[in-house]
């Protein structure tokens, strides 16, 4: 997961994934709130193990275009911290989740990850719903959402 100045959704993330994983990685961009304060307990509170990377990742991650003004940068970059805080961690899986997040049927995250270890796949697409409000239809994407970290090259 990576994140900055969530602390006002970070939870309802977590919590839509409780009892699926066992050690939950943070790469903090930078936050100012109680964003890495919130992670922590919640992971105690629920008796995971919690891997968290603040410190440089605000300068590292922060690009700026041609015209000289600041992006928010190259989140691929923190999101790959995330998954070297996962294999040092000897997770055996990586699974892509973002703070605004809510995981409906979580239970088939085990399934997938099941299916990915006897048949040695690396990684699996998922769907992925952008929700709108009333006046918006949700917007559908497939992305990488879960990759088996014994099976990635270093």
């Amino acid at each position: 997961m990576i994140a900055k100045d969530k602390e006002s959704i970070i939870t309802r993330a977590l919590d839509s994934t409780k009892g699926i994983f066992d050690i939950y990685c943070l790469a903090d961009t930078g936050s100012t709130d109680r964003t890495v304060e919130m992670f922590k307990s919640w992971c105690h509170k629920n008796k995971v193990t919690c891997q968290v990377h603040q410190g440089q990742l605000v300068k590292d991650y922060r690009a700026v275009y041609p015209n000289g003004k600041p992006t928010l940068g190259d989140f691929a970059k923190a999101r790959n911290k995330s998954f070297e805080l996962a294999k040092k961690a000897k997770a055996d899986y990586a699974f892509w989740l973002d703070t605004d997040d809510v995981i409906d049927k979580p239970e088939n995250i085990r399934k997938v990850a099941t299916f990915m270890s006897k048949n040695k796949v690396g990684g699996a697409v998922m769907v992925y719903d952008y929700a709108g409000d009333t006046q918006i239809k949700v917007v559908t994407q497939r992305r990488e959402r879960l990759l088996d970290l014994n099976l990635r090259g270093e």
